[in-house]
């Protein structure tokens, strides 16, 4: 019995690091094109994905034309977060491709050594950044209010409050201290289950071998 428990706690443990976010798909960007417009080159594919490169539009999400002083500014805050770096993508069950041929769905960072940043998701720092706007598409699989549910706000916002409110605007500055409040989220979520499991798995244990003998 205590195997069958100790079992199912690890089975809960590893739910809590995949859980947060997809991963169905991530590879390294290799060229931004704008704030909501990158390429990918694919290290781990996906069914939908038709070669070793592709184009990802963010979705739900629209940023301004990178001819524009704001668009220009879009594409260098979406640069200085995952340029060069690997991106996790969750890609839209309903609608996988727009009418360009691009794929579709939500990108997430990753950290230091390229593990997965579950939250906030890319999508959703675009929009908190004021460079991207949210455009809700008809029959998708997204619902951008869950990007917001789902992790408290002071998770991103604070970071960009600190860089805005500085006259240093450098984007490398920008990049760390948003991977280090999401990282820092993420762990304090996982801290908590632990804390949960291990105190449900105590009780099961004491309960179990506290039982009187026939």
């Amino acid at each position: 019995m205590i195997k069958a428990i100790l079992l199912l706690l690890l089975t809960l443990l590893l739910a809590a690091k995949t859980s947060a976010a997809s991963d169905e798909a991530y590879g390294q960007v290799t060229y931004v094109v704008d704030g909501s417009t990158l390429d990918i080159a694919v290290e781990k594919a996906d069914t939908r994905m038709a070669s070793a490169y592709e184009r990802v539009v963010l979705a739900e999400i629209k940023a301004p034309d990178a001819s524009t002083q704001e668009g220009a500014q879009a594409k260098e805050l979406t640069s200085a977060l995952v340029m060069g770096r690997r991106i996790y993508l969750d890609i839209d069950d309903v609608a996988s491709r727009d009418s360009y041929g691009r794929l579709v769905g939500v990108a997430y960072l990753s950290g230091t050594h390229g593990q997965l940043i579950a939250r906030p998701c890319l999508n959703r720092i675009l929009v908190d950044s004021g460079y991207a706007t949210l455009v809700r598409s008809t029959g998708g699989e997204f619902d951008p209010s869950l990007w917001w549910e789902s992790a408290p706000s002071s998770v991103v916002q604070k970071p960009f409050v600190e860089w805005t409110n500085s006259d240093n605007t450098d984007p490398e500055r920008l990049r760390r201290c948003l991977l280090s409040q999401a990282e820092a989220g993420i762990f304090r979520e996982g801290n908590k289950l632990v804390v949960q499991s291990l105190d449900w798995l105590r009780g099961e244990i004491t309960s179990r071998t506290s039982m009187p003998t026939l």
